[in-house]
């Protein structure tokens, strides 16, 4: 009898202490105190007007970096937004170095995030970086925690932009370097001109219309790239499918430990491999190399190859090659039927097929 009353008691207590938690609520939300949106602030800070060595942001915000053409002929970065008074502290604190050439801005929100009856709205800041000329600064670094990023319109002799948690875009940048890398959160990439490499540990990644070498590795999420043109281009994760379209490289290669691999219309010579999912690529232009241990093969081409390799331990192989080709063919299925044309005298393309346990099939 006794543990009842107990539990009755704390019971009781506990929907008091909730009924006087939802009033604190209610009133906070009515009084409109329950959100904080910062106070507005803006400053400039004004560079060397020959070359900018570097400009380093450092930041808990939500940020857009835009490049602009100055139109006073110099160099010189505003920012503005919605902050706390501690961050305006930083900004305000904050001084251009060596004569000009050096900005290192860090704007965090050093208290606690967390208060029941608050909830932060700053909003995005920008930084504008204004130039008087595209060779004007060395290199730009960029780090969100726990914030989206965009960096758009600019010309940077090298980009990095990292971030713990948050989105990555990067719009219409040209750079000898670009290094996106990111903990977690998506990637989007659209217009750039240059090297390439992205890292990131969990998130989607999207690349469309980038002139240059790109290399992409991924612990986890699905990566697609769309008109990429370069020396060299490759796609990398461990979990999660891989999509290409549209690619020209001398050298494109997909690996993937576990997720399917597609691509469609790729210029080059192609090294596929994939540990466990399938392996589909279409509109293929020259040689071309396939290996999964489990999981089909099926490749498409819509010019004749010199040499094709594909091999599967446990799936089908498909190889489709335009009508006319002349090729000898090197196939073997320990466990599955093999249908192929017949070996052509004269050939200029050698298809080899190898599955432990899958059909072969070849046509054209």
């Amino acid at each position: 009898m006794k543990n009842k009353n107990w539990t009755w008691r704390l019971f009781f207590a506990g929907l008091v202490l909730l009924i006087i938690g939802g009033i604190g609520f209610a009133f906070t939300f009515q009084s409109g105190n329950m959100f904080e949106n910062g106070e507005a602030y803006s400053k400039t800070f004004t560079l060397t007007n020959d070359t900018v060595k570097n400009i380093t942001v450092d930041t808990t915000h939500d940020s857009n970096i835009l490049f602009k053409e100055s139109q006073n002929g110099k160099n010189y970065v505003e920012i503005s937004g919605h902050y706390s008074n501690n961050e305006i502290k930083q900004i305000k604190s904050t001084e251009v170095q060596n004569d000009g050439t050096t900005l290192n801005l860090e704007v965090k929100n050093k208290g606690s995030f967390f208060n029941v009856m608050k909830i932060y709205a700053y909003g995005k800041q920008n930084v504008t970086i204004y130039l008087n000329n595209d060779s004007a600064l060395d290199e730009l670094t960029i780090h969100g925690n726990s914030a989206d990023t965009l960096v758009s319109d600019g010309k940077v002799k090298n980009l990095a932009v990292s971030a713990s948690s948050g989105e990555i875009q990067l719009e219409r940048m040209t750079s000898n370097g670009t290094k996106v890398t990111n903990e977690s959160g998506d990637v989007r990439l659209t217009d750039l001109k240059g090297s390439t490499t992205v890292t990131s540990s969990s998130g989607e990644i999207e690349t469309t219309r980038l002139k240059g070498n790109l290399t992409i590795e991924s612990s986890s999420g699905d990566i697609s790239t769309e008109n990429i043109s370069g020396e060299e281009i490759k796609l990398a994760n461990n979990s999660g499918e891989i999509q290409a379209n549209l690619l020209s490289a001398k050298q494109i290669s997909f690996e993937s430990n576990s997720g399917d691999i597609e691509g469609s219309r790729l210029d080059g010579k192609v090294h596929a491999n994939n540990s466990s999912g399938t392996i589909d690529l279409e509109d293929l232009m020259n040689d071309s190399s396939a290996k999964t241990s489990s999981g089909d093969i099926d490749l498409t081409f819509s010019q004749a190859p010199k040499t094709v390799d594909a091999t599967s331990n446990s799936g089908e192989v498909k190889i489709e090659l335009p009508s006319g080709t002349k090729a000898i063919y090197n196939v073997r299925s320990d466990s599955g039927s093999i249908k192929i044309p017949n070996n052509s005298k004269n050939a200029s393309s050698e298809i080899n097929a190898v599955t432990s346990s899958g059909d072969i099939k070849v046509s054209h």
